[in-house]
């Protein structure tokens, strides 16, 4: 039977099918291969603080050696390594953080709260330092008292910022603005009847219906009035009525949702 492997490519398929058992083996058995290597000495990063200037390549007294040092030799050429003893120093120290999250009991539309609403703050030191929560609430300062975490800020009626700040006594600080839309008040609707009065609750002219509405928040949305409780018109001037008797209905919602 003829020989299909050259003996130059058999040498070449055993060295490389030992360096793949090789390999394997290194990977399924490390702990044989370097069975102190827990023990080995870990490297760490090294601060500027702790580099010193070490001699890597010394020669003796003689030719290139004119001026020998105490060491009866001179060296050439210096490079640097980590101060085995050093102690490096400590980070510097990191802020702190500071969150302020709306609370709201009813959420309305367009971003309103139409119930009760505050402010929830909550600040954290890194390192655990006292730390100061204080700011302005519309341009009204206020302060949470030193060394609380948290506190909440109630909120009132209308558009608003709150500017808040939390100050540690390693005199860092972090800061932050939430704004706030808060609308828990309804519409209050205004109406009144003129014509000539008659008896039994009849008018005996013809009767005009003035309407109007206040809203101090949000503004107005919709004020509207029906006679059939069906098809609702927009409320822009007074309802002139005759004979008849009438049921007229009167509605307002402002932007808020109430």
């Amino acid at each position: 039977m003829p020989n299909l492997l050259r003996p130059k490519n058999a040498h070449r398929c055993f060295f490389l099918a030992t360096i793949l058992l090789a390999t394997l083996f290194i990977l399924l058995f490390p702990e044989e291969v370097a069975p102190n290597i827990a023990e080995m000495p870990q490297v760490f990063a090294c601060t500027n603080s702790c580099l010193i200037s070490v001699c890597e390549k010394w020669i003796p007294a003689g030719p290139g050696c004119s001026n020998p040092g105490s060491g009866g030799g001179c060296c050439v050429r210096y490079g640097t390594e980590c101060d085995p003893g050093c102690d490096p120093p400590p980070p510097p120290p990191s802020p702190p953080s500071i969150s302020g999250n709306l609370n709201c009991s009813a959420w309305g539309l367009n971003s309103w709260c139409i119930g009760n609403e505050s402010l929830d703050l909550t600040a954290s030191d890194p390192q655990g330092s006292q730390l100061l929560i204080s700011g302005d609430l519309n341009g009204s300062v206020f302060a949470c008292g030193q060394g609380v975490t948290s506190c909440s800020l109630p909120l009132s009626e209308g558009m608003g910022t709150a500017n808040y700040l939390a100050t540690s006594l390693l005199g860092l600080s972090a800061s932050g603005s939430t704004s706030y839309k808060h609308d828990s008040i309804l519409p209050v609707i205004n109406a009144s009847l003129s014509g000539i009065g008659g008896e039994n609750g009849w008018f005996i002219s013809a009767v005009e219906l003035s309407a109007s509405v206040t809203e101090t928040g949000s503004g107005v949305s919709i004020f509207e009035t029906t006679l059939d409780g069906v098809n609702w018109t927009a409320y822009s001037a007074p309802l002139t009525f005759n004979d008849g008797s009438y049921a007229v209905q009167i509605r307002a919602s402002d932007l808020a949702g109430n």
